[in-house]
């Protein structure tokens, strides 16, 4: 396969999971302990992927700089932002049952979809263009925690907006993921190492942020010890395709 139908091929399957996993979430039923055990698989395959794939790379590329810059910055971020759109001073994620938990809880998907896999989708790209695995790692960990984000916040947001809408969300974040993928192909031999460095920590800081201040709280709150289970399990499997 050329190298750049590689690039929108990858970039399509990461980007494009998400309006996958909408659709799962429009078209079956699934029960709140369900879709919390999947929500609690998709942050196991996050925090692996943070750990092994980005965290490592940013290190590897910025050094200790770029990596806690990155990180520190991603995480602000997404926490300014989730307080802005939440209008509430505490954590809406943390709230599990409150009469706008759901609502809060997608919007916060969404938000933690678009600001750590743009740079994942970036690194896809980058990957592709520097001849390592990192494409493909990163592309198969961004396509297993998708599906249970966009499920997740697909069912939590289905009450407050059309399924109309919420389609055509996923594909604009499909069809922008994808063009993240192009551009991390074409700027991977000019942008220098401590901006993509940082680029790749500030993935992870909005990744991890989101996991802790969302998706495991809201999936405890409906699945109980179970999510301790399901957790390890997308924690391993993404461990595993990183290491083959």
């Amino acid at each position: 396969m050329a190298e750049h139908t590689l690039v929108v091929v990858y970039g399509a399957a990461a980007g494009f999971s998400l309006f996958f996993g909408s659709l799962l979430a429009l078209t079956v039923e699934m029960t709140r302990r369900t879709l919390a055990a999947i929500l609690a698989f998709g942050a196991g395959v996050l925090i692996s992927s943070l750990t092994f794939g980005l965290m490592e790379e940013a290190f590897k590329h910025g050094g200790f700089d770029a990596a806690i810059i990155g990180l520190a910055a991603g995480a602000l971020l997404y926490y300014g932002m989730h307080q802005f759109l939440s209008h509430h001073p505490g954590h809406k994620g943390s709230h599990a049952h409150g009469k706008d938990s759901g609502k809060n809880t997608g919007t916060a998907i969404v938000l933690g979809a678009l600001l750590d896999g743009l740079p994942e989708q970036f690194a896809i790209g980058f990957g592709i263009k520097v001849g390592s695995n990192l494409g493909l790692l990163v592309m198969a960990a961004v396509l297993l925690s998708n599906l249970p984000e966009s499920i997740a916040a697909t069912k939590n947001l289905v009450g407050n907006a059309s399924p109309f809408v919420l389609i055509r969300l996923w594909l604009l974040i499909g069809a922008i993921s994808t063009l993240a993928t192009l551009a991390g192909y074409s700027f991977a031999e000019i942008i220098p190492g401590d901006l993509l460095g940082g680029v790749m920590a500030f993935a992870a800081g909005a990744v991890l942020a989101m996991i802790s201040d969302t998706m495991l709280p809201e999936a405890f709150a409906d699945a109980g010890r179970l999510v301790s289970l399901a957790t390890v399990a997308g924690f391993l499997t993404s461990f595993i395709i990183s290491r083959l």
